[in-house]
């Protein structure tokens, strides 16, 4: 409840885009549950990634991008802070979560 789902509208093959360790994600380990996440950094900040654009991308089996309904490439743009749901290379269905933005909350 506490996350926005980034989710896919098509089938396809998950491919990384600028997600390149320790420069635009990076592995966090929950202390609590002890399961690990990959979590995109802020790599503007970082000489020679300031053209980066980490994104996720559908791919059909030949390699190519997955157009979704209304014509457009099947790409997911991924801000600070967002926690990836999906490995590269990964079969996904339309419906599935590829990644979440965790919200902010505060207690009164």
């Amino acid at each position: 409840p506490f996350t926005l789902p980034i989710i896919t509208e098509v089938d396809g093959i998950v491919a990384y885009a600028d997600l390149l360790d320790n420069v635009t994600v990076r592995d966090q380990i929950d202390e609590a549950t002890g399961i690990g996440t990959k979590v995109v950094t802020d790599w503007r900040a970082q000489p020679k990634a300031g053209d980066l654009k980490p994104r996720l991308i559908i791919q059909d089996a030949k390699g190519n991008i997955v157009k979704t309904a209304n014509g457009l490439e099947a790409v997911s743009y991924m801000s600070v802070g967002a926690l990836l749901s999906v490995e590269s290379g990964k079969q996904v269905k339309a419906g599935d979560v590829l990644a979440r933005i965790p919200r902010e909350t505060a207690k009164t």
